[in-house]
């Protein structure tokens, strides 16, 4: 395809100048609806670069609605184009590059071995909160005592001591659940992404919060629903909304996010959770409640499985945000007959989760270092939240909510309409800012991003303060 054209010598990456050629050939129709675009092997042999930078470019015009992947067929033009520009539009081209802030660009930054920008939005805790020790002490463990079980695959639901252990955390919640009603998973999002695959079909109208998790819009996307936002409030979702959407267009499913939701940090009130759970019994809703960072939370905190005592809820959770991130694991807990449904397609999707990582999950978590390292935790996320809105405040920001706990501050800055602006300017500056498009259902436009508290303290960060500070008009 010689229409595409690549500069080498660019200072902007290949991927990202493949992605745009391809999007303006599509926006000029001079690349049909419906027409196939060359495989990734030939279009990287023309151009001369690597098979993953053409992929990547393909998946990233796929996130965006330039095509669908067809497994086995191929790329094709989408069919679905009304929200492009015509032929003689005049849209910029930077303006159409910024849409490479897709669902996928927090785990593509995360992944992509940058070091050297300061990545204020992403996961990952400090430096300064080591738990290296606690996990070298637990991988001995395991190496000393499973001997011939590390051969096994274990079970399908998961290892049962580390089902147990979930088990007694959910009771501390105010939770009862038997180890049966438990299953373990590759992380939250294969959790989340298990439940999909057993409730939605491609098309259905499902309610999501917005903003909400990039890879659960990510995953509903992939599948073509029909996503419905429901405003996500300093108490939880808008439930005007919510009704309003649930009657008219009858979904079955709702995907919420009780205690420090991502991105605002906000957490359900009682009233809330309460009229939540009243609209779901009146409009036969499944609740799908994401709760991945209660172990950062403070006791007492409102959810919904605890009221509902998982008869409409589905409860998904993480093993654990503030020790075992490389483990990587979570856990669904909901009725045994949906849990059953739900482990044969884990039994599908990937036999088991992984053995190891269970061993490794229980020996840390049953550690008697791990609930002090925790209470240091959860005392640093409440000193640098506390700093973090003062430093926004003192900087002309406005923060969503002021978080009680957790990594994450909802903020905007009023000079600026689309936080995807704060976002380039911040990347000239090598630091890696989320704009707050990333985790609307439909990428669309808003002044809001994502701050991880930890890293507010960078010094790329603080002298970007600096200059947006120095840069703005007297007052």
């Amino acid at each position: 395809m010689s229409m595409v054209s690549i500069d080498p010598q660019s200072s902007t990456p290949l991927v990202e100048q493949v992605r745009t050629s391809l999007a303006r050939l599509i926006e000029q129709r001079v690349l049909r609806q419906g027409s196939k675009l060359p495989s990734v092997r030939a279009l990287a042999a023309q151009l001369q670069v690597s098979k993953f930078t053409v992929a990547d470019a393909y998946e990233r015009l796929a996130a965006l609605g330039y095509v669908r992947a067809y497994p086995g067929a191929g790329y094709y033009v989408s069919h679905q184009l009304s929200h492009l520009p015509g032929p003689a539009s005049q849209t910029p081209v930077a303006a159409t590059a910024e849409r490479a802030f897709d669902h996928l660009w927090l785990a593509r930054k995360q992944l992509s071995g940058e070091s050297h920008r300061a990545a204020v939005s992403g996961g990952s805790l400090t430096g300064e909160l080591d738990h290296h020790q606690l996990i070298r002490r637990a991988l001995k463990k395991v190496a000393n005592q499973a001997q011939g079980a590390l051969g096994n695959y274990g079970d399908s639901q998961g290892y049962l001591p580390l089902r147990q252990l979930v088990q007694m955390r959910l009771a501390e919640l105010g939770l009862p659940a038997q180890p049966e009603q438990i299953m373990l998973t590759n992380g939250a999002t294969h959790a989340l992404e298990t439940v999909i695959r057993l409730l939605v079909s491609p098309g259905d109208a499902v309610l999501v919060e917005d903003p909400g998790y990039p890879n659960l819009l990510g995953n509903l996307q992939l599948l073509n629903a029909n996503m419905l936002p429901v405003p996500r409030l300093a108490d939880g979702p808008d439930l005007e909304v919510l009704d309003a959407l649930a009657e008219s267009h009858r979904p079955q499913i709702f995907f919420v996010h009780s205690v420090l939701h991502n991105p605002t940090g906000s957490s359900l009130s009682p009233a809330n959770a309460y009229r939540l759970l009243q609209i779901a019994a009146e409009r036969d809703l499944v609740l799908v409640e994401l709760d991945v960072y209660a172990d950062l939370a403070s006791p007492g905190q409102t959810r919904l499985a605890t009221l509902d005592a998982l008869q409409r809820v589905i409860h998904i959770g993480a093993l654990s945000k503030s020790v075992l991130g490389p483990v990587r694991l979570g856990y669904v807990a909901s009725s045994p007959s949906m849990i059953e449904r739900l482990a044969r397609i884990k039994l599908l999707s990937s036999v088991t989760s992984g053995q190891l990582s269970e061993r490794i999950a229980y020996q840390v978590l049953s550690d008697t270092a791990y609930r002090k390292h925790l209470e240091g935790v959860r005392a640093h996320l409440a000193r640098s939240s506390a700093f973090t809105v003062q430093q926004l405040t003192e900087h002309g920001f406005d923060v969503f909510c002021e978080p009680q706990q957790g990594k994450y501050v909802w903020a905007k800055h009023p000079l600026y309409a689309s936080s995807e602006e704060l976002a380039v300017s911040a990347r000239q500056v090598d630091v890696d800012l989320a704009p707050g498009n990333i985790f609307r259902p439909d990428l669309a436009t808003t002044p809001w991003f994502r701050l991880n508290v930890t890293q507010t303290m960078s010094p790329a960060w603080l002298s970007f303060l600096a200059q947006l500070s120095a840069s703005q008009p007297s007052q």
